[in-house]
């Protein structure tokens, strides 16, 4: 099995947002929408992610044409800017999916 080498845009980090819209259309941005916007360098720009699969997450949601809902999550967010020890628990997890 050939896994995902998120470091290519094309075949890794829209891997995810592909599948996920396969059947799902209505709430994408158009194609001409997202190469007006310069998708592809909007989300290396933006990119402070520590995963392959952080790295899909964000260009799926920069793709939506909807208003993202991490503000449901600041609690969560703001806990993780400050519990050290649990950030690296996080994020040494999610590195081992990165394989």
């Amino acid at each position: 099995m050939e896994y995902l080498n998120c470091d290519n845009m094309e075949k890794g980090i829209k891997a995810y947002h592909l599948y996920l819209n396969l059947y799902n259309i209505e709430e994408v941005l158009p194609e001409t929408v997202r190469e007006d916007l310069n998708m592809d360098d909007l989300c290396e720009q933006v990119d402070y992610t520590s995963s392959c699969i952080g790295r899909q997450y964000l260009y799926h949601i920069l793709c939506m044409d909807k208003v993202s809902d991490v503000a449901k999550h600041e609690q969560f967010i703001e806990k993780l800017q400050t519990d050290h020890p649990l950030r690296n628990q996080l994020v040494n997890a999610l590195q081992k999916l990165n394989k």
